[in-house]
């Protein structure tokens, strides 16, 4: 075990040290402390910094716009260093060096040579992105280091069955208390996949570990019965409707079908906010627009439940426009309603979404999942801070499609059976299902920031095509 983790050491070293020289260098060239607060307060997945730090247990029990975790960090940042926000910040810090020594570990536990190794977590430290989102007050670094741990998991199964599952499944948990593009579905049917394999090896010394895993599962049930009861939402966000309304509209893929049409004309509300939307006045997320309606200001309100987050249409003593208010989510099941109905009598706009649009298949949202991850308006500053930014943007912009492009090769290889390492992997298999699941969901679910998505997975995504280079380079040797 010394011998492990001394070697470990030596060849995720080159990594971390890249990424910790780039991210001090930056950190000092902006101020990450006031940025941090001010996106505490602006963006709209945030519930405010006066509802966080006022009263933070009652403002998560009706945060209905997205997964509690974020918003918690946020409210124990806000309680801990409420000032230079170290706390977010440094864990950022630690999980994107935690990241690159997972990919190392992944590589090495599998057998590649060292140099393909070690060059795999140079590279990840030499994506801007990497850095880049490090220093944003958001999900994206800790959901890439839970992506790269679910991989982990798999690559410990090998030696240590039971701890192998767990961190895998609780790591696939953990993303989905995060972010709402990880669903509680995709982490049931993880967990029941490994709870299937510890229950076959038939010891009684699993069954703790299958217990594990029943506890992990029982959690996240439990969470989303708490939006279910609360809310009335089958999932942990309430913003479906108004996202599609966003990505379809934007990527000129909307196609309302007359069949559409006469289902949403039952509902005298939905057939003037389709009216209004299909003229451009009416924008997704105003409820007051929304409630100028005659049809839709007809519609009851919730009631008060004595939380400022719920009740205010603003977060606490600022201005900004507060997105856990009660009225949006009255406006939200209206526009999920609608855009399912649109959606269901012409699924194939998702597609078209996805892969082309009337700007042609650059700006399709498969486009833009393969541009560089730091093209997302909301860390410029932090771009422009970043030293190697300009320099290192053709290994960015080359990244994701040449990443795809191995893996394919990688896939096509082990199904043709020409490459045994591969195709009896757990390893390839698991990072290359999570990659085709974040891939799948967010190109044809999302569109305008689909670049920054991409960055929560690239961990993962590289360690796959280095898989397939280490496999190609393991057959030459041989």
């Amino acid at each position: 075990m010394t011998r492990l983790n001394s070697t470990l050491v030596r060849t995720s070293l080159p990594g971390v040290v890249v990424a910790l020289v780039l991210w001090v260098i930056t950190i000092v060239r902006w101020d990450a402390a006031r940025y941090a607060t001010q996106e505490m307060d602006a963006l709209w997945q945030s519930a405010g910094i006066d509802h966080l730090r006022d009263d933070p247990l009652g403002t998560l029990s009706v945060l209905h716009i997205q997964p509690p975790g974020m918003n918690a960090l946020f409210a124990l940042d806000l309680a801990v260093t409420p000032g230079s926000h170290a706390l977010i910040l440094g864990l950022n810090l630690v999980v994107m060096l935690a990241t690159i020594v997972l990919i190392v570990d992944v590589l090495r536990r599998w057998g590649a040579a060292r140099i393909v190794a070690t060059g795999a977590g140079v590279a990840y430290a030499l994506l801007p992105s990497t850095v880049i989102y490090s220093q944003w007050v958001y999900s994206v670094s800790i959901i890439a280091f839970l992506c790269i741990a679910a991989i982990w998991g798999v690559s410990l199964f090998k030696t240590r069955p039971t701890a192998g599952a767990i961190v895998s499944s609780a790591a696939i948990a953990l993303a989905v208390l995060i972010r709402p593009s990880f669903t509680v579905p995709l982490a049931l049917v993880w967990i029941a996949f490994w709870a299937v394999v510890l229950l076959r090896r038939k010891g009684e010394r699993y069954l703790g570990g299958v217990a594990g895993l029943v506890v992990i599962a029982a959690a996240l049930v439990g969470v989303q019965v708490h939006y279910l009861t609360s809310f009335g939402l089958p999932a942990m966000s309430s913003w479906t409707g108004e996202n599609l309304a966003k990505a379809l509209q934007v990527s000129q893929s909307l196609n309302v079908t007359d069949a559409a049409r006469n289902e949403i004309a039952a509902s005298p509300c939905r057939a003037q906010m389709l009216d209004a939307y299909e003229e451009g006045a009416l924008n997704r997320w105003d409820w007051q627009a929304f409630r100028g309606l005659p049809a839709c200001a007809e519609l009851p309100s919730l009631e008060a439940r004595g939380v400022a987050a719920w009740d205010s249409p603003v977060k606490g003593s600022s201005t900004e426009g507060n997105f856990v208010y009660s009225e949006r989510l009255v406006a939200s099941r209206e526009w999920t309603q609608m855009m399912t109905t649109i959606v269901r009598h012409d699924p194939w706009q998702l597609l078209r979404m996805a892969f082309t649009t009337d700007y042609g298949p650059r700006s399709s949202g498969l486009g833009l999942y393969l541009s560089p991850a730091e093209d997302y308006p909301f860390v410029q500053q932090i771009r422009d801070a970043h030293p190697l930014a300009i320099p290192l943007g053709l290994w960015s912009l080359l990244f994701a499609p040449l990443a795809w492009s191995l893996v394919i090769f990688g896939v096509v290889a082990a199904m043709l059976r020409k490459d045994r390492a591969l195709r009896t992997s757990p390893v390839f298999w698991s990072a290359v299902a999570l990659s085709t699941y974040h891939l799948g969901v967010n190109i044809l679910l999302e569109y305008s920031e689909n670049m920054r998505y991409r960055a929560e997975i690239d961990a993962v995504l590289l360690t796959a095509a280095a898989l397939v280079i280490a496999s190609i380079q393991r057959r030459v040797r041989t």
